[in-house]
């Protein structure tokens, strides 16, 4: 190999990447991963979500849901409703 190509890990000649959403290692936000695919290639990268992310939205506010209705045999659809 020459120099150029000894730093790279396994390049690829795939120019459509498709990635993920970061999805936290544990909880919801700090260290975590992303998983993109080109064709039939799979990577996985390092991310982060940052834990004050919740703070515009107001952490203290969570919605909440009314059970699931009875299922539209004409549509093959459940509803269920929910407030913030």
């Amino acid at each position: 190999k020459n120099k150029k190509e000894k730093g790279k890990k396994g390049a690829s000649d795939c120019a459509d990447w498709k990635w993920g959403s970061c999805v936290p290692n544990s909880k919801d936000c700090g260290l975590g991963s992303r998983e993109g695919t080109c064709n039939e290639e799979t990577r996985k990268l390092k991310c982060k979500i940052p834990c004050n992310w919740k703070k515009a939205f107001g952490a203290d506010c969570k919605y909440k849901f009314e059970n699931w209705g009875e299922c539209n045999t004409d549509t093959g659809v459940k509803i269920r409703t929910g407030a913030l």
